[in-house]
């Protein structure tokens, strides 16, 4: 029988997934800027780096316009939601939105 998790225990559970996490994708970075594993040109100039990065930058980018744009509709169509969240009290849809494009800025 499984035992519910404690907060505590659940937040130390957090906490190593995301510390492994971050170690996978530092490794990762760092084994693309040693060995060019895709073959990439190399890049000499400061211009040309930012470049690629701002090509890397777009899908994140488009995940939280999407995100945006969602919470947009949503009020726009929604009756009970198109006040700001200041004048009356959001519905659950509207919170669970909200909680989505919180959690993709995390």
């Amino acid at each position: 029988m499984k035992m519910a998790l404690t907060l505590a225990e659940m937040q130390a559970s957090v906490l190593r997934g995301m510390g492994l996490g971050l170690l996978i994708s530092f490794f990762l970075v760092l084994y693309g800027i040693i060995f060019n594993p895709f073959s990439g040109p190399e890049l000499e100039t400061f211009d040309e780096k930012l470049v690629v990065f701002g090509r890397c930058s777009l899908i994140p980018l488009f995940v939280l316009i999407f995100s945006i744009a969602r919470i947009a509709r949503y009020r726009f169509f929604s009756s009970e939601d198109i006040d700001s969240t200041a004048v009356a009290v959001p519905s659950s849809s509207l919170l669970c939105l909200q909680s989505i494009l919180q959690n993709t800025l995390e």
